[in-house]
């Protein structure tokens, strides 16, 4: 079977979070499932389903979070409302939204003045 042409594939958001406090020790997973269960509570399941949230990096104090176009503002909604998971207090706070993640990627190292 052929894969979809770039015009028939579904378009994506990525949006740079900064997780509060940087020493939060959780896993993906659990940053994944305390985003989905207030998601869930916030718009419903079938809301949460067009969304469509995917937890893409979770790297030191910085995660990356995908979902549909269109619906950034809905995950913004969603992510406000994070302040624990399991057992933690946390806050994701949002730092920068792109259509790749490579751009996502260049702009942040730019920013700090990281190299690659």
């Amino acid at each position: 079977m052929k894969p979809l042409p770039p015009t028939l594939r579904e378009n994506y958001r990525y949006i740079l979070y900064e997780i509060d406090p940087p020493d939060t020790s959780l896993e993906k997973k659990y940053i994944y499932q305390t985003i989905a269960e207030r998601g869930r509570s916030l718009i419903g399941d079938n809301g949460f389903s067009l969304v469509n949230p995917s937890l893409i990096i979770k790297q030191d104090k910085y995660c990356i979070i995908r979902c549909r176009r269109g619906e950034e503002k809905m995950l913004l909604a969603i992510t406000a409302t994070v302040t624990s998971g399991f057992g933690q207090g946390i806050a994701l706070r949002p730092l920068a939204t792109s259509g790749t993640m490579k751009s996502l990627k260049d702009r942040f190292m730019k920013r700090n003045g990281r190299n690659q």
